[in-house]
């Protein structure tokens, strides 16, 4: 009986975690609201839902509001520029579909092509962001790169997504309070084994003019904080 009523067995730990993925899942959609900031959001979902697959501390709130403001900037960028592209490549394939001739049957194939690999890329864009310290060209980059090295990773994630959405739509709507949070939290187990890749691959490299092409977010904050407090020390001994 007190098996039951054991937090850290499998039943509860579950629960847990369906209940962090609800809450997961709330948060983004309140932090998507005004729309430009779609980006941040995603972002800090993909950080706590990366941090919930690895087991990690299940500081919901305190771990998606740092990640929202410290990737703001670029969020809200990568944003944008994911949207117009999307609705770009959307608006023309539309108007190929209107025409007739086969030439347009060919552009319109072609374009299709292209929106694909676009959503290969919009599925690493945000979790890179929260992963990794780079520039908004590096990041996308690296998500076209990634997504095209991975390519069967990148298909089953994108599985998972149609899959949680039509299940959504067709079958089970209350499945909605998960939403999201349930489709980041089933890709993170994915995109933790990618990243770590990478991640073992950049500690192996020991000359910093060598580095890959990524720098993981941890160290950056962990050297910039060794930096902060070797400051300190050095104003106080001057003060001294």
């Amino acid at each position: 009986m007190s098996e039951l009523f054991n937090m850290d067995n499998p039943f509860w730990r579950f629960m847990g975690k369906i209940a962090d993925v609800i809450i997961l899942n709330l948060l983004w959609i309140i932090c998507c609201i005004p729309i430009i900031t779609i980006g941040p959001a995603t972002t800090a979902t993909y950080y706590v839902a990366l941090r919930l697959a690895d087991d990690q501390d299940g500081y919901i709130f305190k771990n998606f509001f740092k990640s929202f403001k410290q990737n703001f900037r670029q969020g809200v960028i990568i944003g944008v520029i994911m949207t117009v592209i999307g609705a770009f490549f959307a608006y023309d394939l539309y108007l190929y579909r209107q025409l007739s001739g086969g030439m347009i049957k060919y552009l319109s194939m072609i374009m299709l092509g292209i929106m694909i690999l676009y959503l290969f890329a919009l599925t690493y864009v945000f979790p890179i962001l929260a992963k990794f310290v780079n520039s908004v060209k590096r990041t996308i980059i690296n998500a076209f790169y990634m997504s095209i090295r991975h390519i069967v990773a990148t298909i089953v994630m994108i599985v998972i997504a149609v899959v949680v959405i039509a299940v959504t739509i067709f079958i089970f709507p209350p499945l909605i309070i998960l939403g999201f949070g349930l489709i980041a939290f089933l890709q993170s187990y994915f995109l933790k084994r990618i990243f770590n890749f990478y991640i073992e691959k950049e500690e192996e490299v020991e000359d910093e003019n060598e580095n890959l092409f990524m720098t993981n977010a941890e160290k950056r904050a962990e050297e910039a904080k060794e930096l902060e407090e070797t400051t300190a020390q050095d104003m106080e001994k001057e003060n001294d």
